[in-house]
């Protein structure tokens, strides 16, 4: 399994020895019903390797009410991976969750913020274009325990256009992937020399300075 460590002399958090440089935390929220809420942790390194490594399955938890019990779930997800944000999906019954994620997160002295976010687009397109390319890339890899849930089941199953599709992992792990910012792997230069590294060099340009 994947060891997640933060290194504090060096400010930095590593994943097996990999610097990590980039966290995106999504939540699509659930009560009730056959829909799953969801808590999706992408992680990307220096090498533009994306790593799924949770996705967390949301219960009701042992507070009064459901919306503050998941609530209490993420927030202390938030605490052992170091998540800097959540978004959530306000779609539905959404609406009201950052409000309550918030006061659960202060209760908590959690230091992460959390981000309101409504879709428009079809949820299948949505989950296509989040997959289609890192996985065709092989830049995808996902922990252990994240075989251990519904996701993988769901992936397996998954058709687009079918609404009997159970796709709740799926669409919050697709929300994860969509906020993280697109990185070149060394190896997509194929031996060409890398505008990301090695000699620099001077060049005349029209700017002002």
């Amino acid at each position: 399994g994947e060891n997640l460590s933060y290194i504090k002399e060096l400010n930095r958090l590593e994943l097996n020895g990999r610097k990590l440089v980039s966290c995106s935390a999504y939540w699509d929220p659930a009560f009730g019903g056959n829909d799953s809420s969801v808590l999706a942790v992408v992680f990307t390194d220096e090498d533009g390797d994306i790593w799924l490594h949770r996705t967390i399955y949301l219960k009701s938890g042992e507070a009064s009410d459901e919306a503050t019990g998941q609530s209490r779930q993420v927030a202390e997800a938030a605490r052992e991976f170091l998540i800097p944000s959540i978004t959530i999906e306000i779609n539905g019954i959404g609406k009201f969750l950052p409000a309550i994620l918030r006061r659960e997160i202060v209760r908590a002295r959690v230091p992460c913020a959390v981000i309101e976010h409504s879709s428009s687009r079809a949820k299948d397109l949505r989950i296509l274009e989040a997959f289609e390319t890192v996985m065709a890339a092989r830049m995808l890899h996902a922990h252990d325990h994240v075989f251990t849930t519904p996701f993988v089941t769901e992936m397996q199953e998954w058709q687009p256009g079918h609404s009997h599709s159970r796709d709740d992992g799926l669409d919050a792990v697709a929300g994860a992937l969509a906020l993280q910012p697109v990185r070149l792997r060394g190896d997509f230069f194929s031996g060409r020399q890398s505008w990301h590294g090695g000699r620099t060099f001077n060049a005349r340009t029209d700017f002002d300075v």
